[in-house]
């Protein structure tokens, strides 16, 4: 039985994402052949296919958050919670109660988003900083 299930196992074929190079995407783009044809070619998805007929330009696209900012907050507020934060060395919820009555809206999610660099909170005399 066992020799039986490595010969199978060594001939089923190995399912590995393969990354679609810049030429071959310049390649699928320019080409007239069908999806299908495509993607039985290069060995990927036709939905692969389809995504890169569609696109303009053969380069990769920037993934992720275009300009990390807070939902919540504006940028002035923000800068007041790490200005607080650095001045008191406060844990985040003595921060939390301390800002909610300038900031009605601010959240302890929110305020933790403000962090402070590894030199304070060495600096920190709260056990919860370390």
């Amino acid at each position: 039985m066992e020799k039986l299930w490595d010969n199978y196992y060594m001939a089923a074929p190995l399912q590995q994402r393969q990354p679609v190079v810049q030429s071959n995407r310049r390649a699928i783009q320019n080409s007239q052949e069908s999806l299908r044809k495509l993607a039985d070619h290069y060995g990927i998805n036709p939905k692969t296919v389809d995504k890169w007929k569609k696109r303009d330009t053969a380069c990769d696209s920037p993934m992720g958050v275009k300009q990390p900012r807070s939902t919540v907050l504006t940028i002035e507020e923000a800068a007041m919670i790490v200005a607080f934060r650095k001045y008191t060395l406060l844990p985040l919820d003595d921060c939390l109660y301390a800002l909610q009555e300038n900031i009605p809206h601010l959240t302890r999610s929110s305020l933790h988003l403000s962090t402070l660099p590894r030199k304070s909170r060495a600096l920190c005399v709260w056990p919860s900083c370390r």
